[in-house]
């Protein structure tokens, strides 16, 4: 019987040793040695201080900062010592009313809206007095009236914000993405999709001074996809991406224009090369043609064509403030200026020393110089028109269409498809990122006639409708499409779109 008992004793004593102090040990001495940061509840420093956990969501009021997912966590929400969710069931009009005032926030963050804006103000300024009303412990009778009054106008101030933020959550573009409007389970979720973040990276970006580009590079190598191999959908750590973006110095500020007396030449934002070169080469020609004309005028005075260098000289100026080319062709632009400024200067000295010498009666020989040289200004005249129309399109490419370009050509169709998607935020109007993203999306998921792929083709067509840019513009940004690349698709669906 003692023996029995002893062997007992032991094996409580070995038990309690093994499993309450020997295995906490080792999985606290391991966990510390071999995971550190995880061991300490993967917390974030900043400055030698602790800004916050991987783990753990917590707020951000700034617009320049991405939002996490709404919290259900204690009073005001992010309690890490309060998990919780609403418990608020689907049928429940409290939190279908939550969810759409939420998205009625994210929607005038993301489309700047100011009569949504105002709205939202005045409901949040009535439920703010209308809740320090009932908070009073004594209320007089004034404090009741208010309450009963102020309870009457917060459905109506509410029922004006979600019919207007209904009208404008009805565009695909500015349709909320599901995680930015639901709670998860814990209230506590320190992620969010890749297209949350990217519905916030506009107002992110305009309240950094950061270009959209940017912020998009930014979401994407925060991006975490290490469960795409067992089906776990992408997801972005919403304190990283914040903190990233502190690291990130704002882009820099436009200078000041100083009027002046001659026009000046702005500095190119991102030309495309090839049509920077055909602009070069036509200024040289029309350079070389001024210069004739010039040597012929002093003959042959004409105050009509005098009007039409003038005008010239104008249209100079016009492509001086709108082309972006190279230095070189800035340098010939402004020596062009003087010269066209010259001209017509010379050309009513001329005529006026002309009329003084023949009674303002040219001769038949001045007649037919006169001519020449008027028939060489209209010359002159559609040049520039061709001039002006090239820098057009140079001034109309979006500065990161080539590298998506790029991306589609070696056939990273899923990676063009994200680029060509952000350069439809940063470039609305332009049909060439929204045909090159419905290529993209199709070829990388080959759902061709998907609503997703046919939207973004048909406002392509919306914007060719449009002019933004011209057809021709168009044709030659696809020019190298082939079959397997989707060129009879695309020809296709333009013919439909712009010609219904």
């Amino acid at each position: 019987m003692i023996r029995e008992t002893v062997n007992a004793l032991l094996a409580c004593v070995v038990t309690f040793a093994l499993c309450a102090i020997a295995y906490p040990a080792a999985v606290y001495g391991l966990g510390h040695t071999l995971f550190p940061k995880q061991a300490r509840g993967s917390l974030i420093e900043r400055d030698g201080k602790i800004v916050g956990s991987e783990l753990i969501a917590q707020p951000f009021a700034s617009d320049k900062y991405f939002s996490p997912r709404p919290s259900a966590a204690g009073a005001t929400g992010y309690a890490a010592d309060a998990a919780s969710g609403s418990n608020l069931a689907t049928t429940n009009p409290a939190l279908r009313d939550r969810i759409a005032l939420d998205a009625a926030r994210q929607i005038a963050s993301r489309t700047g809206d100011a009569e949504l804006k105002t709205s939202l103000e005045r409901l949040d300024a009535l439920q703010a007095e209308l809740k320090a009303k009932k908070e009073i412990k004594e209320p007089s009778q004034d404090d009741a009236d208010a309450v009963v009054k102020l309870e009457g106008e917060v459905p109506t101030a509410q029922a004006k914000v979600l019919d207007r933020s209904s009208g404008l959550g009805e565009s695909d573009e500015f349709r909320v993405p599901i995680d930015l409007v639901t709670t998860s389970g814990a209230g506590l979720d320190p992620h969010i999709s890749p297209e949350a973040a990217r519905y916030q990276a506009p107002r992110v970006a305009a309240a950094r001074g950061l270009t959209p580009e940017r912020v998009e590079a930014l979401i994407e190598a925060d991006t975490d996809r290490s469960g795409e191999f067992i089906g776990a959908p992408s997801r972005v750590n919403v304190l990283l991406l914040n903190l990233d973006l502190d690291r990130e110095a704002p882009g820099p500020k436009p200078p000041a224009v100083t009027p002046t007396a001659t026009p000046s030449v702005a500095a190119p934002p991102a030309p495309v090369a090839e049509a920077v070169s055909a602009i070069t080469a036509s200024l040289n020609a029309l350079s070389s043609r001024v210069d004739t004309l010039q040597e012929r005028v002093g003959a042959a005075p004409d105050a009509n064509a005098a009007t039409e260098v003038k005008d010239l000289r104008a249209r100079v100026d016009r492509i001086t403030d709108d082309l972006s080319p190279t230095a070189e062709s800035v340098r010939r632009m402004d020596e062009l200026v003087k010269r066209v400024a010259t001209l017509g200067r010379d050309l009513d000295a001329v005529r006026s020393e002309a009329k003084l010498a023949r009674g303002g009666d040219p001769s038949a020989e001045s007649d037919k110089k006169i001519q020449a040289i008027r028939m060489e200004v209209q010359s002159l005249k559609g040049s520039f028109m061709r001039l002006e129309a090239a820098s057009r399109d140079a001034k109309a490419q979006p500065p990161g269409l080539d590298p998506a370009v790029k991306l589609f050509q070696s056939k990273q169709y899923a990676e063009s498809a994200r680029a060509f998607r952000a350069l439809t935020l940063s470039h609305p109007d332009d049909a060439r990122v929204w045909y090159f993203a419905a290529l993209a999306q199709g070829l990388s998921t080959s759902q061709w006639q998907g609503a997703e792929v046919l939207e973004l083709v048909h406002k392509g067509g919306e914007r060719e409708q449009a002019g933004t840019p011209s057809s021709e513009t168009i044709d030659k940004a696809f020019a190298g499409l082939t079959g397997e690349t989707g060129r009879d698709w695309l020809a296709y669906y333009r013919q439909l779109v712009v010609r219904r």
